[in-house]
């Protein structure tokens, strides 16, 4: 657009070659151009939008042209227009409303063509003088007015008509870079990842929806403040520029994000650097990675739980063969040497030490998953009623406890004899954590909980629960120590003091009887443990006690098959079957077993065979010898059980099975009980 000076050189040089007549018209054509020229400048600086400076422009020009109508019309494609002419109005005086304004430009076709595809300037036959209004060489409209009523005004409105030209080019211009930052704004704004603009100085400048959502305050909370407020792990403010410079449009690495209330989360951060008016900025783009991190290290203790758990049930299996040796034998010689108090005593604590690898092999079988529970429906009442004696003598007279059962406790369905090691384990933690004395409190309870009130922390969905709470008053534990506990072998124990898979067999049993465990604690404020068992509205049963075995057991004098792959063990059965007066037949393997299975003339009244064995399984096998002796009784034995394995099923069909380490005593009362009374008044006879 020509500036007011360079107008007024032309027109001082225009004066030199007209006469003095044309010289006045002139200036008073030129001063009105001026006068419009003006007036839309002025209204642009206000602030007005181009419609409203438009129409400025038609107002002066009404005024200097004296005429009464006038309007700028542009075509459709120069913003959504009306399709019914191809055009739509601007801005517009005179006329009664657009709909007129855009009659009046129809009503000449010709005209209208000439006007837009010839560039020409005509007169329609209603005296509408139509000029067409060019920008880069081509027509975006027509300014449309009555034909003046004085020619020489003509030359007055092809300059107007140039300036709106060159107005309407610019407004194109400003509203596509409006849509475009509308679009990047909208883009921005509904972003999923979060987007901080800062300032070279390390000031935020702008944020989306989600940064107010990850750094946890509004906009306004947010522009004005230091970056490094919120995003750890960063230089101080005055050296960040060069640590964002050195990234531009590349992973800043990961980061700590820190909000108002003190909470944290992990993100990714991308730089870039843009154009902020006559200065830079830098765009940082922010990912919440810590639900991914936490899902990665979920499935990576997931993987090392199930590499420990397919390890431990071998381990677990081949130890508690060679503890059914120990213990056994330490058994035989206790009484062998009756009258002998010397020996005695160092039998028993070799059938001490035994008895104290057993538990341990046992909890790694739980926490490998490979032992099968024996749900029953209990009542987490009569569970810790049951053992409030032996954790009294447990924790010692300098720890205070305390038991609160609530009345009418729903029953869950669980393994009792893990539940009973749930408790044991947690107790036994809570007084390590209390070596010089201290309160401990035991409580059971009915807990609801309902849609919209579930602990993702831990994973617990809406339902009813008993929960059973262990709290202490001990050394409590940090946030990095409560990360670790539940991994096996990760202890803060002396090694005299701990295997590191107390909590891991815990998390694993509550885990298998499908509910959920949470502890807050605090280093010097104690530890409170939270057990979730699923409630189930069945009365509980009372289960006997059987972890004694009668005095003295009966043998009999019936013909045992032993089949045990494992020759110390195989070795330790026989003896021990002999010495209660059976007849014994041994084999190393389901081959052999099956050959004397064929050879054996008189009946074979029990299969002893462990589960698990090379090439063919205890199930397997007693299958094939069912179809060859169909009287004959099956027991099984395994130092762990697989559920892939049907042992159940095959329990169901007359089987049944002895958990190793087995005993002389308990081994007897098997046989004996998988025999039947029957068989015991036949006297064995063959």
């Amino acid at each position: 657009m020509r500036s007011a000076t360079q107008t007024a050189i032309k027109t001082q040089r225009s004066f030199a070659i007209v006469s003095t007549p044309d010289r006045d018209q002139q200036t008073r054509t030129l001063s009105a151009e001026l006068d419009v020229v003006g007036a839309f400048s002025d209204a642009v600086a206000a602030g007005r939008d181009v419609e409203r400076a438009l129409e400025e422009v038609l107002a002066r020009c009404l005024y200097h042209a004296d005429i009464e109508r006038a309007a700028i019309c542009v075509r459709a494609t120069w913003r959504a227009g009306d399709p019914s002419s191809g055009f739509l109005v601007l801005a517009s005086r005179g006329f009664a409303n657009v709909p007129q304004a855009l009659t009046t430009l129809a009503a000449d076709r010709e005209a209208l063509r000439r006007a837009s595809d010839d560039r020409t300037t005509v007169t329609t036959s209603a005296d509408v003088m139509l000029i067409p209004l060019v920008s880069v060489d081509e027509v975006i409209g027509v300014l449309m007015l009555d034909t003046p009523r004085r020619a020489h005004w003509n030359g007055l409105v092809q300059g107007i008509a140039r300036q709106v030209s060159a107005a309407l080019a610019l407004a194109r211009r400003f509203e596509r870079v409006e849509a475009s930052e509308r679009r990047a704004k909208t883009l921005m704004e509904h972003a999923d990842e979060a987007i901080v603009v800062v300032s070279m100085d390390g000031t935020i400048l702008e944020t989306n929806r989600a940064a107010e959502r990850l750094l946890g305050a509004s906009t306004p909370g947010l522009v004005g403040r230091p970056y490094a407020d919120f995003v750890r792990d960063l230089p101080t403010s005055g050296s960040m520029v060069a640590l964002l410079s050195a990234v531009d449009g590349a992973s800043a690495g990961t980061m700590q994000v820190t909000r108002p209330n003190g909470s944290t989360a992990t993100v990714e951060c991308t730089v870039g650097l843009v154009d902020v008016g006559d200065d830079c900025a830098y765009v940082t783009f922010l990912r919440d990675v810590s639900e991914r991190n936490a899902l990665a290290e979920r499935l990576k203790g997931a993987q090392k739980l199930e590499a420990i758990g397919r390890l431990s049930g071998g381990v677990a299996h081949d130890f508690n063969n060679l503890l059914s040796v120990v213990i056994s034998y330490a058994d035989l010689l206790l009484a062998d040497f009756a009258d002998n108090e010397e020996v005695r005593l160092d039998l028993m604590e070799i059938r001490k030490a035994g008895t104290r690898a057993a538990d341990l092999a046992k909890q790694i079988l739980i926490f490998g998953r490979d032992e099968a529970p024996d749900r029953q429906f209990i009542s987490l009442n009569d569970v810790v009623g049951s053992v409030d004696k032996l954790l009294r003598r447990l924790i010692g007279a300098d720890i205070e406890l305390t038991t609160s059962a609530a009345p009418d406790l729903g029953s869950v369905h669980a393994d009792a004899t893990h539940i009973h090691q749930v408790l044991m384990n947690l107790v036994v933690n809570a007084r390590d954590a209390m070596p010089d004395g201290g309160r401990l409190r035991i409580s059971t309870g009915n807990i609801d909980v309902m849609p919209g009130h579930e602990d993702p922390e831990i994973g617990l969905p809406a339902g009813r629960y008993v929960r059973l709470t262990v709290v202490d008053s001990g050394t409590g534990m940090d946030a990095a120590t409560i990360a670790k506990i539940y991994q096996p072998f990760f202890t803060t124990k002396s090694p005299d003091r701990g295997t590191g898979l107390g909590l891991a067999t815990v998390k694993a049993i509550v885990e298998q009887a499908g509910g959920k465990i949470r502890v807050t604690s605090q280093p010097g404020k104690g530890a409170r443990f939270h057990v979730y068992l699923p409630r189930v509205d069945v009365p509980s049963v009372r289960r006997r006690n059987s972890s004694t075995m009668p005095a003295a057991v009966s043998g009999g004098h019936e013909t045992v098959l032993v089949v045990e792959d494992e020759p110390q063990v195989r070795e330790l059965l026989v003896d021990i079957l002999d010495r209660a007066g059976y007849n014994v037949v041994e084999a190393a393997n389901g081959g052999e077993a099956l050959l004397i299975a064929e050879e054996e003339r008189g009946p074979i009244h029990l299969l002893l065979s462990d589960l698990v064995m090379p090439r063919l399984n205890g199930d397997k096998l007693a299958d094939r010898l069912r179809a060859m002796r169909p009287e004959m009784k099956v027991l099984f034995m395994s130092g762990y059980v697989d559920g892939r394995l049907p042992w159940r099923e095959r329990i169901s069909e007359g089987g049944r099975i002895l958990p190793k380490p087995v005993t002389p005593a308990a081994l007897v009362a098997r046989v004996r009980e998988a025999l039947g009374p029957e068989l015991r008044q036949q006297g064995g006879v063959s």
